[in-house]
């Protein structure tokens, strides 16, 4: 799997600016700010936003934000100021009731993905009010590449143990390692080594689902540990592409933030003004 926990942070943060209440409360103890003001949150996603951008000159690291909502719905200009100067979010009102919307959303996504996603939403509800986005865009040469004359077709075997014939690139270099009796473990940097790719084998005897299954956050602070550098490190590794989608209501409630979801087509009656309705969160 593939996952940017910092997409679905920021986006919680977003929506967190227009929660208050029993809302809020949800929403700070899932994403693990209790104790903190708004403004300290705030301030600390505005530094973390910066200084990822900038953190390496050969690598392109762009994040962007944007919030949509249907032009007859009542926002708050606190809750759009402070986004629009906390999160550079693009805040524009459309005409959900048109198939226009949409296209607009997800041509949006497509310019901020350089075109690697074309489409976020293929509809609006007519109950919808608002549309949160983020958008990480991640390019970066690696700091030794691949030779290009250096990809062979080799067999690569999979975890039902099958096997099929892949482009498989080639390198020897000098590289952070680290084996356990679980895995083999590689950290290959990009541009000027401020980001990493972390590639972990599993040894003889183990599979991938193994260590997907015993990945945690304190095994991923301990597996991070102990890295030495190896003078030659033989890589072989295919060349792919990869793509997924999900929705996050149900963990996210799992996680504790029951009060902030519904379901689409839920009866809105009644509804408290102090308290944030999300029907969709989708990654």
């Amino acid at each position: 799997l593939l996952i940017s926990p910092l997409s679905i942070s920021v986006a919680l943060a977003m929506a967190y600016n227009g929660a208050d209440s029993e809302t809020r409360d949800e929403m700070e103890q899932v994403m693990k700010l209790n104790g903190f003001t708004k403004e300290q949150i705030n301030s600390a996603y505005q530094n973390l936003l910066s200084n990822l951008s900038s953190l390496d000159e050969q690598v392109t690291f762009e994040i962007a934000n944007a919030i949509f909502y249907e032009k007859e719905f009542e926002v708050k200009h606190e809750f759009t100021d402070m986004n629009r100067k906390v999160y550079d979010a693009e805040i524009t009102s459309l005409d959900f009731s048109s198939p226009s919307a949409v296209q607009t959303i997800n041509a949006w996504v497509e310019e901020k993905t350089q075109g690697k996603i074309s489409e976020i939403i293929n509809r609006l509800n007519p109950l919808d009010r608002m549309v949160l986005l983020n958008a990480v865009y991640f390019s970066g040469p690696w700091s030794n590449l691949f030779d290009e004359n250096g990809t062979h077709n080799h067999t690569f075997t999979k975890s039902d143990g099958t096997y099929i014939e892949v482009p498989m690139m080639n390198k020897t270099e000098q590289l952070p390692y680290k084996a356990t009796e679980e895995f083999k473990a590689i950290k290959m940097p990009y541009g000027e080594g401020q980001y990493n790719m972390v590639v972990i084998l599993p040894q003889e005897g183990y599979d991938s689902k193994q260590i997907i299954n015993s990945l945690s956050p304190e095994n991923w602070e301990k597996w991070m540990l102990g890295f030495e550098q190896n003078e030659r490190v033989k890589i072989t590794m295919p060349r792919f592409k990869f793509a997924f989608e999900s929705t996050l209501n149900e963990l996210l409630a799992a996680m504790g933030m029951q009060k902030a979801f519904i379901a689409n087509e839920a009866d809105f009656s009644g509804i408290s003004v102090e308290e944030l309705y999300i029907s969709e969160v989708r990654h």
